[in-house]
């Protein structure tokens, strides 16, 4: 079996550009008043090399509304495959790339763990260039040495991503 290379690229303002481009879209079949559209991970810290996929939270209210955003996902091609371990998520996959940017998408609840998390790491390195830049190139330096391991290149950051997570409380 054919391992996937790690690519992080340098900071691209496309990467806002397809946020906003894939939001419209769920917005279009959203009740945005019960949800709301983040976007997370290193994609949505400008000036932050990152693998080039953009990751969104939808965010709802509450989990007695999951089945109905479920379903309007699965309207737009979307598929649901469960939380792949990390309990607080949901995750969905796209059927077809070619529709849109390529994005992971999760939906989360509210107050949730996992949203906090996420929410909370891109604001720190927002709010923290040194760290950003820090954080830059330790991704560069894990890919470079980590190519096809995913597992290396995630323990090489993580000292660093928990010790942020340390700082906000979010352990």
């Amino acid at each position: 079996m054919k391992r996937k290379k790690i690519v992080v690229k340098p900071y691209s303002p496309t990467w806002k550009w397809s946020f906003l481009l894939i939001r419209k879209r769920l917005k279009r079949v959203l009740d945005t008043s019960n949800a709301s559209i983040h976007h997370v991970g290193s994609t949505s810290v400008e000036g932050l090399p990152a693998k080039p996929i953009v990751d969104i939270d939808l965010e709802i209210k509450s989990f007695n509304v999951f089945e109905i955003v479920k379903e309007k996902l699965q309207r737009l091609g979307y598929r649901h495959v469960g939380d792949q371990g990390i309990k607080g998520r949901e995750v969905f996959k796209l059927k077809r790339w070619s529709l849109l940017p390529k994005h992971h998408l999760y939906v989360c609840v509210t107050g949730s763990s996992e949203l906090n998390r996420h929410l909370g790491f891109r604001n720190y390195l927002i709010a923290n260039p040194k760290t950003k830049e820090t954080y830059g190139k330790l991704k560069l330096e894990a890919a470079k040495k980590h190519p096809y391991d995913m597992d290396a290149y995630l323990r090489m950051k993580g000292d660093l991503i928990n010790k942020i997570y340390r700082e906000l409380g979010l352990e």
